[in-house]
Order: C-alpha cells, then structure tokens, then sequence
C-alpha cells in the first residue's frame, strides 16, 4: 500500500514539473514574439537617437574648438 503512495506522489510530482515547463514555454515563446514584433521599428528610433547625440555632441565639440585659443608645439624645459 505504501509504495503506491510513493509512487501516486511520485506520478503527480512528474505531472506539475511537466506541467510547469510546458506554461514556462508557453511563456517564453508569447515573450520571444512579443520582444520580436516591431523590431525593425524599435531598432530605428535607438538609432535616430543615437544618430542625434552624436551631432549633437560634434556641434558641441565644433563650438569648443573654435573658442580655444591657437596652440602651437613648443618644446618645454623641466
């Protein structure tokens, strides 16, 4: 009587780690689709970003360099 018991548990231990994994799956493929879809679109707008602090930090960089004083090479005594 006692190892049908065990076996009983043991039966429906199988069937929630299956059961488990399988919603874990499904889980993970609603995920995979969800991250997927628009890609292309998402992609494009972290690029524009990207794109706009670069020019953005040229112009910045553009300025600075036209308000520096000339430096010419001289050659320093310690």
């Amino acid at each position: 009587m006692e190892s049908v018991a065990k076996a009983t548990r043991l039966g429906w231990l199988v069937i929630a780690i299956l059961a488990c994994a399988f919603a874990y799956s499904i889980g993970f493929q609603l995920g995979y689709s969800n991250g997927t879809s628009n890609a292309d679109d998402r992609y494009s707008r972290v690029n524009d970003s990207l794109r706009s602090m670069i020019i953005a930090n040229d112009e910045a960089n553009a300025g600075v360099a036209a308000r520096a004083p000339a430096r010419t090479a001289t050659a320093s005594t310690f």
